[in-house]
């Protein structure tokens, strides 16, 4: 799949990507952990949401994944969550 833009480095992927936020006290993610590194959610760590399909990651891993990834897909899902509208 690809994305709605031009992307023409992973750098400008990622930087597409939806802004990361930051789990606050007593937050309910809808999930209690990362599927990339299997470690909750802790209070002040920052996650991603993506926009096509809501799965949730730590900011630093799903960076990474895409990063290192050949492929712009959720590491889940395999949707594509770049949408930039």
């Amino acid at each position: 799949q690809t994305c709605a833009l031009p992307i023409s480095t992973k750098k400008d992927f990622i930087f597409h990507l939806p802004k990361y936020k930051k789990v606050k006290c007593c937050e309910n993610l809808g999930v209690k952990c990362c599927s990339i590194c299997q470690h909750n959610f802790e209070e002040n760590e920052y996650y991603r949401e993506l926009q096509q399909c809501g799965h949730k990651f730590h900011k630093k891993c799903v960076d990474e994944w895409f990063f290192k990834s050949k492929s712009y897909s959720c590491p889940l899902c395999r949707s594509n969550p770049c949408s930039f509208q």
